[in-house]
């Protein structure tokens, strides 16, 4: 309930926030639009929202990444009033209050995550934030500012809290949905029904993309790295990236499961099932992406294993453990059919020149010999280790590893400096280490902890000899393939970077608690215990690393580092800057020149003020698009050293708000300073 309520009010002051400043207004009102929806009709959207999960895949910071969220946004509200509203019948009693472990053990990776902000710097990231509000009467430049949160790229100090919200959205939902799915199991297929209907589009338009039949750049561009010349070489579908494409459809494709419960005959449903894994896998296949086709055999098992037990269970057999045990034969000669039949597939395309691409078959043959080659990954891998080192306990912060690589490996004087160079550095390429270096050490066994007891409810459930339902049974497989894929592929690929994956993992473990045949609560002792545990290491951390979260921040309010810059750098209203100290006729002096931006200046003008520990030492009357220097006498104790000056000045201006010509830029601009 508390995560819902603070979601809800962070939902309220971003909708606020963007209509003022209208950056995203259409794409606003569409999402308050599905939030009344949601209201009104709150399991209906929830399929359509589980169904349109795909056209949202993007790195963090693009257009599609923040449609999502402001989508998601729009539902959780609709959603909660929705169920605030049948509260009388949907959330009365003990038995609704309660959430099982699986669904505990999610909440405590939120505190993890949220824990794990005391990592971060944060005095530099109240001072850079600070730095950037002009005025507080000037609502649009603030909303303006929360805006350009809101989009931030991994490699940004913003972008961790970001992070946090995005797994509370998701873990909030995934508890609503909970509640729908124990009330109804005809929902939670029409639930698991929407999330395959969004593989099949993704599967569908990735193909008609591929082939030229559509064009999907006008939603998201081709990854230049491996689709050189503008051609698709390895297929996207809705995806910014053929991998995050492959990790959809690898973590989607258990939900095939579904089909075993449609009201048709049996060879019929098989062969549904049949036809979209080996589209599932021929898709996979023109990805060219390895983590993919080791998870994918997994799935293969789980999928041939349910289809066997199903049928003789329709037969009349009852023990479910014994039928697997004596179909495993015949499990083990169908998967590799299967294997083989999309692998025919390629083949013949490739001779009729189908497949785009002048590459034969021996492409793929060469890129799965690759999967023995761990060269490529080995040094993002230790890079996150290395980080999770620095602080072990509660990480660096959430989802942070592209902010502090910069920090720690590349900036001078860092404590990695030099050691590891990697040219792409978004994220660790491994999930475990990627939550090592930001959640640390409570955060990975958490994370491991969630997935190894999904599988466990999961294989329980599907083979329990209780008297269970047949769509708790799939619904059990399902929970447990996703985990087992996600297991793996987590080991090359950092899920948690595109957004509808983290969606799908807490929907997947909700899924599992919803129909789990023995489902486990966590006494108020567990619970506390476990507040406990992590209130100490919040604690031992911040004794450990002091000086991490109180960063002194000597500089901030720039844009680049100015000390080190060779060209003009852009800073904010407010700023520290380190300059060089002359002695000039044996006085020490500081110099520098700055040239005003585009700014609207008032009539009474404005003064560029210079401080030196809080004592005004300059003060110079600008204009727009004027260069000027300024010369400060400084105390002769600051003979042979540097000197710390602060910078104040009103004049400001957002080049996606104040200029004529478009821009993306949404920075609150001032002055540049020239080196």
């Amino acid at each position: 309930m508390i995560t819902r309520s603070l979601v809800n009010i962070v939902a309220l002051v971003i909708f606020i926030s963007e209509l003022i400043c209208g950056a995203r207004y259409w794409v606003t009102i569409g999402a308050m639009a599905a939030g009344v929806a949601a209201f009104y009709a709150p399991r209906q959207i929830f399929c359509l929202f589980l169904a349109a999960l795909p056209i949202f895949g993007n790195r963090p910071g693009s257009d599609q990444t923040f449609s999502l969220l402001l989508v998601s946004l729009g539902l959780h509200l609709g959603v909660s009033a929705s169920r605030r509203r049948a509260s009388g019948r949907d959330d009365s009693g003990s038995e609704a209050r309660r959430i099982p472990c699986l669904l505990f053990l999610c909440s405590f990776y939120l505190l993890v995550s949220l824990g794990s902000l005391c990592g971060l710097p944060l005095k530099r990231l109240l001072l850079e934030s600070w730095a950037a509000v002009p005025a507080v009467r000037d609502l649009s430049a603030i909303s303006w500012q929360l805006h350009s949160i809101l989009v931030s790229t991994e490699e940004l100090l913003w972008y961790s809290p970001l992070s946090v919200l995005w797994t509370a959205l998701s873990l909030s939902l995934a508890i609503m949905f909970y509640h729908y799915a124990r009330a109804s199991s005809a929902w939670t297929l029409r639930f698991c029904q929407a999330v395959l209907s969004g593989l099949l589009l993704s599967l569908a338009a990735g193909l008609l993309d591929y082939y030229g039949l559509i064009d999907l750049r006008f939603l998201r561009g081709l990854d230049p790295v491996v689709n050189p010349g503008e051609v698709q070489f390895r297929l996207q579908s809705f995806f910014g990236h053929s991998g995050w494409f492959a990790e959809y459809l690898t973590l989607t494709i258990p939900f095939v499961l579904v089909c075993l419960l449609l009201p048709y005959t049996f060879l019929s449903r098989a062969a549904i099932m049949l036809l979209i894994l080996l589209a599932g896998e021929f898709v996979l296949l023109l990805t060219f992406q390895r983590g993919g086709w080791l998870s994918y055999p997994l799935t293969l098992f789980v999928v041939w294993s349910a289809i066997y037990v199903i049928r003789k269970h329709e037969l009349g057999e009852s023990d479910v453990f014994k039928v697997f045990k004596s179909s495993l034969l015949k499990i083990l000669i169908s998967m590799p059919l299967t294997v083989v039949a999309s692998l025919a597939l390629i083949v013949l395309f490739k001779k009729l020149s189908i497949i785009p691409g002048n590459t034969g078959f021996d492409t793929y043959v060469d890129r799965f010999a690759d999967i023995a080659k761990t060269s490529d990954r080995t040094q993002f891998m230790r890079a996150g280790y290395l980080l999770g080192k620095i602080q072990p306990l509660l990480g660096n912060g959430s989802e942070s590893f592209a902010y502090q690589y910069r920090r720690h490996f590349r900036a001078p004087g860092a404590i990695y400096h030099g050691e590891i160079e990697l040219p792409l550095h978004g994220s660790a390429h491994n999930v475990y280490l990627q939550t090592f270096s930001g959640k640390g050490v409570i955060g990975l066994i958490t994370l491991l902890a969630l997935l190894l007891l999904t599988i466990r409810e999961g294989i329980r459930t599907s083979l329990s000899p209780l008297a269970v339902s047949m769509p708790a049974r799939v619904s059990g497989a399902i929970g447990a393939s996703f985990a087992c894929a996600f297991l793996i592929y987590g080991n090359v690929q950092e899920i948690f970077y595109v957004q509808p994956l983290q969606f799908l993992f807490f929907f997947a473990i909700a899924l599992t608690a919803s129909q789990s045949a023995a489902p486990f609560y966590p006494d108020r002792t567990v619970r506390h215990a476990a507040m406990l545990l992590l209130a100490t290491a919040l604690v031992m951390q911040l004794w450990m690393k002091p000086e991490i979260a109180s960063d002194p921040a000597e500089t901030y309010g720039c844009y680049g580092d100015y000390e080190t810059a060779q060209r003009p750098v852009w800073c904010k209203p407010r700023a520290r800057i380190r300059l060089p100290v002359h002695i000039v006729d044996g006085k020490p002096r500081a110099a520098f020149r700055f040239r005003m931006g585009e700014s609207e200046f008032p009539p009474d003008g404005v003064t560029f003020q210079v401080y030196e520990r809080g004592k005004l030492v300059a003060e110079q009357a600008v204009s727009a698009n004027r260069e000027y220097e300024l010369t400060i006498d400084l105390n002769a104790g600051h003979a042979n050293r540097d000197v710390l000056l602060d910078i104040r000045t009103a004049s400001y201006f957002i080049p996606a708000r104040d200029t004529k010509r478009r821009s993306r830029d949404m920075r609150i601009l001032s002055y540049q300073l020239n080196p």
